[in-house]
Order: C-alpha cells, then structure tokens, then sequence
C-alpha cells in the first residue's frame, strides 16, 4: 500500500495524514451504519409493541379499538365518567358482569385509563375470563412499563394459574413473596392453591395478619373452614366481612350454606335473598334457595322457581335441571320432566342415576322405544346394572 502511494507520488507526511482520514471515514461510516440498524431495530419493535397493545385493547374491550381514540376524550368525557359511575356501582353490588360493558366503552376511547383498566381486570377474573384478564394485565404492562406492581403480579399470577399455566403461575407467586412476604393478596391466593390442605390455613391467616382489613382473605379462609365441617369459624368470619361490607355478596351466599348445614332453614332464607336481591343473576344461589325449599321447606312450587331461575342464568346446569324434573314427575308434567332430564344429561351423559329417571319418564308417556335406547345407553355403562337388563328384556318382548 504504502510503495502505491509512493509512486503516486505522496510523501510520508501526505501518506500518514491519508491513513488517518481513512480509519476516520470507516469509523464514522461504521457509526452511520450502526446508528441506523439501532433506529430500525427500535422502530420496528415500536410498531410490534404499538401492533400488540391494539391487539390486546380489541381482546379486553371485545371490539376493534381505533388508533385516534384518545382524540374523542373531551367529547366523551362525560358520558365516560357516567359509564364509570355506573360500573364502579355494578363491581360493588356484586354484579361484574353488568358492570363489564360500562369499563370495555370506557377503554375503547381511553385507553390510558389506568383505574378503568384496573377495574376490568377484577372483573374479568370475578366472571372467571382468565383469558381476557390476562391481556388487560399485559396490556397495563406494557403501558406503564410498571413490572415491579405487586398488585398486577399477583393478579397475573391468578390469571395464568387458572389458564393450567401453574409454573409460570408459582414463579411470579414466588417472586412477589420474596420481594415483600407480606404481600396479603399473594398469601391469600398462596392458600387458595394450597386448599384444602392445612398448609392453606396459615397462608390465609397470615394474610389477615398483613392486612386485618383484607376481607378476601377472611372470605377464603371461612370457605377453607366450611370444607374442613368447622361451621362456627366459618360463620363468625364471614359475619366479621358483612360487619364491615354489608353489600358483600359472595359472603351473604356463603353464609347462608353455612345455615343450611346448621339446619337454620330461616336464617339461610335471608341470607340467600339478600344475596339474589344484590345479584339476581347469581345462578349458583338461585339454585342453593331450590334446594333449601325442597329440602328444608317442604316447598316443592318455591323450589321449581328458583331452579328455573338458576337455568335462565345457566340453561345447562345438570342438578338444577335433575332437580327440576324430579319436581315435574312428581306432579305429572311428564314432558316437562323429560325436558329437564335430556338437559340435565346433556354435560353428564355417564350418570346412571340421571339417565334411569329420564328412562322411567319417557316409560311413562308410553314411549317404549326411546325408554329402550336409554336402558341400552345404561347398559353399555354397567353391564351388570340389574334395573337396565331387565327392562330390556321386558321392553324388547313388547
């Protein structure tokens, strides 16, 4: 190189003074190039973030979501303030999914509402839409970069547990604990994973500890107790949460189970029709008040209500539809009871006793070939079931 620039006639100062521009030029060429990798990298995961927080936003608000949204924020304003009102209303009386149409109208326009976003997220695991919950958490993430929220960790680690992502569920779990072993909300979730198990017991009292106030903790530690056939902790809890949250829903229902195996037929009365009068749509209680008429009250017109009512909310719900029909046979609604038998099979098709009641009932509307098909259908399950051969033979003579 250097006998090249020789014979082009450059000195040795020119020549030293030239190799110096070169490497600079490199180098600043290598800057340039550098500089401009770093910009695309960082504009493309700009747009692949921007690309999956719209993505998650159409999932949580159940709607395809506009860029420009924030721009309709002051003509919004207040009808999003009403549709937050409302929904804070709906959370609180223990109706979320009412409440949930209400936060999705709010983050469809404002998304950077961060107590609407908060709010939807405890909906979405109240109504058990793990999935939903998920991505308004990663959403929130994303959003406010704010990974260190013990709160949305823990709420997280809820989501992914019930998602059967368990390890992913445990880590978090584990992380948060060891950050702050105080942590109410991770106990209290630590001891409903550990449940019924006795370990479970000191996760929810020591979540109490942490915070005396948490009444989730006390919510879970009387269902821990109700498992465990200790009514009295269970019942004395559950009227220290109503104490101090009359509106509770979940405990005036749990309370009144706690009555009903106390054999307090009136006072679970109460409880569950002040539960049903919070939330009507509680298809769970409707169904406990059918069977603590039909049970306890000797009041089999009551009980069908509010079995109806529970499959209204939850048309498939296999007991309150056996028990329906149950009803209906005993007062010769034959077609009605085999309607509420076939639905009740409908999730538990193995259940021999459910299948034998609604064979019974298509014998006694004089239906002998679909009786048959049953009693084949309960066979094939128990071969050896005595009422089934025997009907075959008999129904198969005819």
């Amino acid at each position: 190189m250097n006998k090249l620039l020789t014979k082009i006639g450059l000195g040795e100062s020119e020549q030293k003074l030239l190799k110096k521009v070169s490497i600079i030029t490199t180098f600043i060429f290598a800057a340039i190039v550098g500089l401009f990798w770093v910009y695309t990298y960082l504009v493309n995961e700009s747009h692949s973030a921007d690309e999956n927080k719209e993505r998650l936003l159409s999932l949580i608000s159940n709607q395809p979501v506009s860029k420009g949204s924030d721009r309709n924020l002051d003509i919004n304003s207040f009808d999003l303030e009403a549709h937050d009102l409302i929904a804070v209303r709906f959370i609180n009386s223990g109706q979320p999914h009412k409440a949930l149409p209400h936060l999705q109208r709010i983050i469809s326009i404002r998304r950077n509402d961060r107590a609407a976003m908060e709010r939807i997220i405890q909906v979405y695991l109240e109504i058990e839409d793990f999935e939903r919950a998920l991505a308004a958490i990663d959403f929130l993430l994303l959003q406010t970069n704010d990974t260190l929220s013990e709160n949305l960790q823990t709420r997280k680690a809820i989501a992914l547990y019930h998602l059967s992502r368990g390890d992913e569920s445990a880590e978090i779990i584990r992380r948060v604990l060891n950050n702050n072993p105080k942590n109410a909300e991770a106990l209290c979730f630590m001891g409903q994973i550990e449940s019924p198990s006795q370990t479970a017991e000191k996760y929810f009292l020591d979540a109490i500890k942490a915070a005396p106030r948490y009444n989730e903790a006390k919510y879970q530690l009387a269902r821990f107790y109700e498992i465990k056939d200790d009514l009295p902790k269970a019942r004395g809890l559950l009227l220290e949460v109503l104490r101090s949250e009359p509106l509770n829903v979940r405990a005036h229902a749990r309370l009144g189970i706690i009555y009903f195996y106390e054999n307090q037929p009136e006072l679970a009365l109460r409880s569950y029709e002040t539960a049903l009068a919070l939330n009507p749509h509680d298809y769970n209680t409707s169904y406990n008040l059918g069977e603590l008429y039909r049970t306890k009250l000797n009041n089999n017109v009551k009980a069908l209500e509010h079995y109806i009512l529970a499959l209204n909310e939850k048309p498939f719900h296999t007991e309150a539809n056996f028990r329906a029909g149950m009803i209906c046979i005993e007062n010769d609604m034959i077609k009605e009871a085999i309607r509420y038998f076939e639905a009740s099979v409908q999730t538990d098709r193995r259940n021999i006793r459910k299948l034998i009641q609604l064979a019974a009932a298509y014998e006694r509307l004089d239906n002998r070939r679909a009786a048959l098909l049953i009693y084949q259908e309960i066979a094939d399950i128990d071969p050896l079931h005595i009422i089934a051969a025997n009907k075959i033979r008999l129904l198969g003579m005819e």
